[in-house]
């Protein structure tokens, strides 16, 4: 699938492996029915998930509040957060998804598999492995964004084509620790910040 934007300047953000579900409410009414029936469906934690969940997304909505779109890059695991995601700021910002393999788990075929985006005519391929890169033309896209990992990560391939992995913003793994570092890495909620003007691509991985 392509996807073509065109303005001067764009600032993307970029997260992966969200991995959340968006806590039931309930009015107190049917509170009162769940708990006559003894249902499972009335989650005694939905309150502390539902206040995580909107915690999230605040940090988002903040980490996020200057960015011209989004790219989220598998492991939603849930079809309202990216419906939240669109609405984080005081202006509706797209969002761009594919499917990861969790998503598939949970029966969440709405998104595809790999995406091509094209701002400012710079081609981005998108997918949720990096072994997926394999589907795009390296000499045709200069940046790459992926996720599944959980580990935040920029480097360049051989053929000059940017590396992007935003690592997980809820469930994040360390990096492996360098062969002459002091302290261990310690696991970091992430995300990635895209920047493309006049041609030039810079980004970074920025702590949520």
């Amino acid at each position: 699938m392509l996807i073509m934007f065109y303005t001067n300047e764009m600032e993307i953000g970029i997260l992966s492996d969200s991995h959340v579900q968006k806590p039931k409410k309930y009015t107190e009414k049917k509170k009162k029915d769940l708990r006559k029936s003894n249902s499972a469906d009335l989650d005694p934690n939905s309150s502390k998930e539902m206040a995580e969940y909107k915690s999230l997304l605040k940090r988002l909505a903040f980490v996020f509040q200057d960015v011209d779109h989004i790219i989220h890059t598998g492991d939603v695991c849930c079809k309202d957060f990216i419906l939240d995601l669109e609405n984080i700021n005081s202006k509706t910002t797209p969002v761009s998804v594919v499917k990861g393999n969790m998503d598939e788990m949970w029966g969440i075929n709405i998104w595809p598999r790999t995406l091509t985006l094209i701002f400012e005519g710079i081609k981005i391929g998108v997918a949720h492995r990096l072994e997926d890169f394999a589907l795009f033309d390296p000499k045709d896209i200069r940046v790459f964004v992926y996720g599944h990992t959980h580990i935040p990560s920029i480097k360049e391939d051989p053929n000059g084509v940017l590396l992007i992995n935003p690592g997980s913003v809820s469930r994040p793994k360390a990096p492996a620790k360098k062969k002459y570092a002091w302290q261990k890495p310690e696991p970091k909620p992430t995300v990635a910040i895209l920047t493309i003007e006049d041609g030039l691509i810079s980004s970074f991985i920025k702590r949520i």
